[in-house]
C-alpha cells in the first residue's frame, strides 16, 4: 500500500478525487481530504469518512445525474477486471466527471506472470477476467484520452502462511475464486498443498 501511495501522491495529493469502487475510501483518504467514494456495496460504504459517498456502480455514477461534481482525479484501483464496456465508461468519465486537465488513474495487476500461489485453474480464471496493459491503453485512447502513460511496478509481497492463505481462498477473498464451487476449490487447494510438499522435499 505504501508504495502505491508514494507513486500516486504527486498526482492526487490535496486534489479533488473520486475513488470508484473504493470501498470505504480508506486508501483515497490517505491521498486527499476531498474524496468522493463511489461504491455499489452499502456495507462497504458504512462508516466511510469520505466527503461524499454514492452507492452506485461505476457506470451509473459516470453516466447518471446523481453527482454533478467535476474532479481533478478519478481513481479506479484494482477494479478494472470488474468493468464491462470499459471504453464507454472511460469516455463518460472524461467528458462528464473530469475537470479540464483532470486525470483518470487506473491501478491494476498484470494479466499474466502473476506471482501469487494460485492453482492452475485459478490462474486461467484470472487471465480471462483481467485486462492487460495494451487493452487498457487502447481503450483509453479510443475514449479520447490523448496522453496515456502506462507504468509497471514490481514490488515484494509477503504472504501469510500456506494455511492462512488457503483459508483466505476458501473465504473467496478475491472474486477470482467465485468461479469455483466448494469441491472445485478444495481440489485446487490440494494442488497447492502437493506443490508445497514437493518444494519441501527438494
Amino acid at each position: 500500500r505504501n508504495w502505491q501511495l508514494g507513486l500516486l501522491y504527486d498526482l492526487a495529493a490535496s486534489r479533488k478525487l473520486a475513488d470508484v469502487g473504493g470501498g470505504d475510501g480508506h486508501f483515497a483518504l490517505a491521498l486527499s481530504g476531498d474524496v468522493t467514494v463511489v461504491e455499489p456495496s452499502k456495507d462497504m460504504l458504512r462508516g466511510s469518512k469520505a466527503t461524499r459517498t454514492f452507492q452506485l456502480d461505476a457506470r451509473e455514477w459516470a453516466e447518471g445525474q446523481d453527482d454533478t461534481e467535476r474532479y481533478d482525479v478519478v481513481l479506479l484501483k484494482e477494479v478494472a477486471h470488474h468493468l464491462r464496456r470499459r471504453e464507454d465508461l472511460f469516455r463518460a468519465i472524461r467528458t462528464r466527471k473530469l475537470r479540464d486537465g483532470g486525470k483518470l488513474v487506473i491501478v491494476t495487476r498484470p494479466r499474466f506472470d502473476i506471482d501469487y500461489p494460485f492453482f492452475e485453474a485459478a490462474k486461467q480464471v484470472w487471465a480471462t477476467h483481467q485486462p492487460d496493459e495494451a487493452e487498457l491503453v487502447a481503450e483509453l485512447g479510443a475514449a479520447g484520452f490523448d496522453d496515456v502513460v502506462a507504468t509497471t511496478k514490481a514490488y515484494p509481497l509477503e504472504l501469510p502462511s500456506l494455511d492462512d492463505w488457503t483459508a483466505m481462498i476458501r473465504d473467496r477473498f478475491w472474486s477470482t475464486f467465485d468461479d469455483f464451487d466448494d469441491d472445485q476449490l478444495e481440489q485446487g487447494l490440494q494442488e497447492l498443498f502437493r506443490k508445497k510438499r514437493a518444494e519441501d522435499d527438494d
